[in-house]
This record gives structure tokens, sequence and C-alpha cells, in this order.
């Protein structure tokens, strides 16, 4: 079946890319139990089909990590959670105070009791659930939300800086003799520094590589996750971390569909009286209204061509598997670049 292209432009305006982006992602909200069950099979079938074009049943792992999620008196799901793909906001509805306990076993909570057990065996005939997302809008979220703007205290920020900034940026020969200390400064320093979200700070009159900027750019951490030179979860690939040809998954979410669905798969399971955090759903990339879809053409346009097709030819099993069409994405990718000059070869 020919499908058309999630993301379609006609100029290299970025304010014109966002309108029509936007416009290519809302669609109608469906309510109905019956079609939501038809899409979970629809979406099952094309899974269980591309495996077997793949051969890839035999050679999957199990999942690496699956997560029982369960409101008391409900069947619950099986979980195998995605991270950067809605993960925070599916827990925290079955575990109130999730984003401020970290741990969700046995908790009373009024109305309504959960629990979640890490790597346990759920009840025989526990439904099985994953939420997938669009590898270029994933790791471009994990990007920005874990790399660009580390808190200061974070203990991520010592190994961005070793395995991603350091064997990257360029020290020009007069400094290189004081390598290690720029390197040691500007780990300091840039604990200061980031008061903001998604702000790469440069540091003025300063002639230290390491602090210009004082994070890693988004082709540095695109190079190292192409070189698997340091991984993190936030961005391993959604067919490694969940084995769908192993596992048969009853539902296969989409982030992008998740305001939608999500609704659906609670009263999928009994549970749709739990009451859906609206606080919350800026966590989910779909419910944001405010979203701002350009930014895949801001960030990727900053990339070679050639970094572009590796970065598809990296994820193209999770591409091919969810269907997202990602070699279209990268064709307009490369367009914009054209018009608006931007990346490099």
């Amino acid at each position: 079946q020919q499908r058309s292209s999630t993301y379609t432009t006609s100029s290299g305006s970025l304010a014109e890319c966002d309108t029509r982006l936007k416009a290519s992602h809302a669609k109608n909200c469906s309510t109905d139990m019956a079609e939501f069950e038809e899409l979970m099979k629809e979406r099952r079938e094309i899974v269980q089909e591309r495996c077997g074009v793949l051969n890839q049943k035999r050679r999957n792992d199990p999942a690496k990590e699956k997560w029982f999620l369960q409101k008391i008196g409900t069947k619950g799901v099986d979980y195998c959670p995605i991270f950067k793909a809605a993960s925070s906001f599916t827990e925290a509805h079955f575990c109130p105070p999730y984003f401020d306990a970290k741990t969700c076993a046995d908790i009373g909570a009024t109305p309504w009791r959960s629990k979640r057990v890490d790597k346990a065996k759920a009840p025989a005939g526990t439904p099985k659930m994953m939420v997938v997302r669009n590898p270029f809008d994933r790791v471009l979220s994990a990007y920005r939300d874990k790399v660009q703007a580390l808190k200061p205290t974070s203990p991520d920020r010592k190994p961005v800086f070793e395995q991603i900034v350091l064997p990257r940026r360029y020290v020009p020969f007069p400094l290189r003799a004081q390598k290690d200390k720029l390197f040691r400064d500007a780990i300091e320093k840039s604990k200061t520094l980031f008061k903001e979200r998604g702000v790469s700070i440069y540091v003025k009159d300063s002639d230290n590589p390491y602090l210009n900027p004082a994070s890693a750019t988004f082709p540095e951490y695109i190079d190292n996750l192409l070189t698997f030179s340091w991984r993190d979860i936030h961005f391993a690939e959604m067919t490694d971390r969940c084995s769908p040809c192993k596992e048969d998954y009853t539902y296969i979410l989409k982030t992008e569909e998740y305001g939608c669905e999500f609704p659906l798969l609670l009263n999928a399971i009994g549970a749709s009286d739990i009451k859906i955090d609206d606080s919350k759903k800026s966590n989910v990339n779909s419910a944001r209204k405010d979203s701002q879809y350009s930014d895949v053409f801001e960030y990727y346009g900053q990339l070679s061509d050639r970094t572009i097709d590796a970065f598809v030819d990296w994820f193209k099993t999770d591409c091919y598997y969810f269907d997202y069409d990602c070699e279209e994405l990268a064709c307009e990718i490369k367009e914009w670049k054209q018009r608006n000059k931007s990346g490099a070869d």
C-alpha cells in the first residue's frame, strides 16, 4: 500500500514548513473503540508481515525491559517503555507520584492504587503494549532534553563532555599542550551556564574550544550516535529495546497520535476512569498544539546529506516496522537545506 509522506514542504521558510507540518499531523480524534481495535490490528499485522520479510523472528532477543502497569481491578498492560516516546506520560497515569517519587510499587493512592513491577512477568493473558515515535522526532527530543541543556548537577554532563565533545572538538595547535586543563575548566564552567532548556551557550572572549559552545552540538551528537561512541537508552533503537518480532504486542500506539489513542487504550483495559492529567500532556509531542515541527528541519539541516542518509540507515528497521517514511523525510530535509544553503558535505 502506497502511503503519503507525513512531512510535506513547498518553501524554504521555517514558518511555512512548520505550518504545513502541523497540518499534516492534525488528524481527527476518533473515539470509536471498534476503529481503535481495527487500527491496533492493522499495526500488528504490518509488524508481523515486515518481520517475516526481514526474517527477524528468531534473531531478536526478548524486550530489554518491561513494566507491568496496572490499575487495581483491571487487567493492566505489560508495557515496554521506549524513552522519549511518551514513557513518563504513560507511567504517570498508573503511578500518580511518578514525577516526584520515581517508584511505583503498591502505592496507596486515592481514588485508585497502581503497581509497577520492573522486569517482572505479568499475569497470563495481560495484553502487551509499546509506544513508538518517528526516529527523527525522537532522537531530536533526546538531544534537546538529555544533551543540549543538561542541568548543572546532572551526572550525565561529564560523560557528554568526555564521550561526545572531547574527541570531536578542534583544539588549535598553540593550545594543545593545555588540552586536559581546558577540558576540565570547561566542565566546571559549563555547570554555571545553563539557565534555560534548549539553549546552546557560547562564551564570549574565551579561547577554550570546549566552551564554544559549552554543550555538544547536534552534528557532534549525531556523529556520536552513528559511531556508537556513547550510548544512552533515550536514543536506542525501538526495535532493539522492545523486540516486536519476538513479542506479540496487542497495542502499538504512536506518539504522534497519542492524544487520541491513550484514552482509548485505557478504555480497552478497563481503566477508563483514570483521569488524564492535562498538565502533563506537554510531555507528549502530539498533544502540544504549539509543537515546532520545523525544528526537525532546523536541526537536521545542520547535517551533511551523507550523514542524513547514514541516520536513516541506522534507524531503517524502526522506520520500516512502524511505518514511518523516513526516506521521504530525509529528502524533504535535503531539499530544505538546498533552499536555505545550510549543511555541507
